[in-house]
């Protein structure tokens, strides 16, 4: 008898363990998401590179560079964080590696919020919209934009397409419509071209991209009328400034009257063209971009009164 009832109460003990295993499972599979308390990020765009400041380091007490990988899922503790950079990156047909790097402008990628158990998708990037802006100067004309080996060679025409992903063949000449021999007077206005690239998040490339080691060619630029006839072409200045100290006189003569010494210059950014005194109304702005992004042109018309 007392060996039946050791027995019974064995089997009841197995009965409450079972139980209590059984109940210990289902509260932990509960109390897993709450847990892992994260959410997550994920760069969907190809070659779009992104770095946020991260959680706090205990040890510094400062938000430490977080590099987010391209395609996969970063977990993080849910907040909003800051977007310290964004780079595009792309190779050519010859594998020479080309970098875009966003301005301070950073459009929708300026802040990222992670929500405890959703991922957060990042997209921006390409195709990119080349927008050109202009600016209409009177009186002086800016500083001469002087060519300058890795800086682009400003106002330079019978620049070739090829250079710029194009068809090969030269770009047709400056209209004879505006040929100095059809201008009265030099003409007082100038025209002041800056270039950016705009991703798809609202992010702003500037317009000088690496290429490897270096820097990349600048882009050429068209200006053309209403009947798209050319009134001046160039190439974009990425801009420097250099101690040119020296005697210039060995490569062209005295630069004016300075008795062939040349010091500090200063050379601005962007495509400056002088408006011919016969023009007058809408112009466009044509940029043939070297880059290996997918880009798209700016419709944006201006005007000179």
């Amino acid at each position: 008898m007392k060996r039946l009832l050791s027995l019974l109460r064995w089997k009841a003990s197995l009965g409450v363990l079972a139980v209590a295993s059984l109940f210990c499972t289902i509260a932990w599979a509960e109390a897993t998401p709450e847990a892992d308390n994260t959410g997550a990020v994920k760069v969907a765009t190809p070659g779009l590179a992104l770095s946020i400041l991260g959680p706090k380091n205990n040890a510094t007490g400062k938000a430490e560079e977080v590099s987010l990988p391209i395609g996969q899922e970063v977990k993080l503790p849910p907040a909003a964080y800051q977007v310290s950079s964004v780079t595009l990156v792309a190779p050519d047909t010859r594998k020479n590696l080309w970098v875009l790097t966003s301005t301070k402008t950073l459009g929708k990628l300026e802040r990222l919020q992670v929500t405890a158990g959703q991922t957060t998708t990042v997209e921006g990037g390409g195709p990119l919209q080349i927008r050109a802006n202009a600016k209409t100067n009177t009186g002086p004309a800016p500083s001469v934009q002087m060519p300058t080996s890795g800086y682009g060679m400003p106002n330079i025409p019978g620049m070739g397409y090829a250079n710029y992903g194009g068809s090969g063949k030269d770009p047709p000449a400056v209209s004879s419509k505006y040929s100095p021999k059809n201008q009265s007077g030099q003409g007082s206005k100038t025209v002041t071209v800056m270039i950016e690239y705009v991703g798809q998040a609202g992010e702003v490339y500037g317009p000088c991209a690496r290429k490897g080691k270096g820097i990349g060619p600048a882009p050429g630029v068209r200006i053309l009328d209403e009947k798209n006839n050319v009134i001046a072409q160039g190439s974009y200045s990425f801009g420097a400034s250099a101690n040119m100290g020296g005697n210039y006189g060995n490569t062209g003569g005295n630069y004016g009257n300075t008795g062939g010494q040349i010091g500090n210059i200063n050379i601005p950014e962007g495509y400056t063209w002088r408006v011919p005194p016969n023009f007058k109304g809408t112009y466009h702005i044509e940029v043939m971009s070297p880059i290996p992004f997918q880009c798209k042109q700016d419709a944006t018309t201006h005007s000179v009164d």
